[in-house]
């Protein structure tokens, strides 16, 4: 960007990043991890080289509760209630890519795992959520746990992939979700297909 370009007209890149560390997202009345504007999600993977940090699991469950009153921020930074109805689930990821690594999506109220792009994902488990378990809406689906034991934990305790009890379709790549995902609107560029891959045991 040249000195005499107008940063204000540059969309700025709002990633989430969570390296190497255990958290809990749980109970919130819309999504438990979401960005909304042009970024990617990160959760312990490194994002330089898309590599796994570590095995600290990362829970996100119980979210989109209607019952909580759901606040968003305006324009001018004040909390109000929206128009509409916030939605919710485990991580929503509106315009970008998700990266992700040992981690449990669960009992969300909505979808567990929303993307409008490519979902990468290591060890997983996606269970009971009012939605598809991991609908990528524009993008393909790519799941390989770590091979290195001593990066992974016991499979007996964390099974490598797990996607159970969900109300519509486990795995989905594809426009069958009401998620409202978004892209850059080109009708000369083809879309290319979006393929699930797996490798590992499910």
């Amino acid at each position: 960007m040249s000195s005499d370009d107008d940063p204000g007209d540059q969309p700025l890149s709002q990633n989430i990043v969570v390296m190497g560390m255990p958290i809990n997202v749980e109970n919130n009345g819309s999504w438990g991890i979401l960005t909304s504007g042009e970024g990617d999600v990160f959760l312990n993977v490194d994002p330089e080289t898309n590599l796994p940090m570590s095995s600290a699991e990362i829970n996100v469950s119980g979210n989109g509760d209607p019952d909580k009153v759901c606040r968003i921020y305006t324009e001018d930074g004040a909390l109000d209630l929206p128009q509409d109805d916030c939605g919710g689930g485990g991580i929503g990821v509106v315009s970008g890519k998700l990266y992700a690594n040992a981690y449990c999506v669960s009992g969300n109220l909505g979808p567990g795992i929303a993307a409008a792009g490519e979902i990468s994902l290591g060890i997983l488990s996606a269970i009971g959520n009012q939605g598809p378990g991991v609908p990528s809406i524009f993008g393909s689906i790519t799941i390989e746990p770590v091979n290195d034991e001593s990066a992974s934990p016991d499979p007996e305790l964390f099974p490598y992939i797990k996607v159970e009890e969900n109300q519509v379709p486990g795995l989905l790549a594809g426009s069958g979700s009401n998620f409202a995902a978004e892209r850059d609107a080109d009708p000369d560029e083809d879309t290319p297909p979006q393929n699930i891959t797996i490798k590992g045991n499910i």
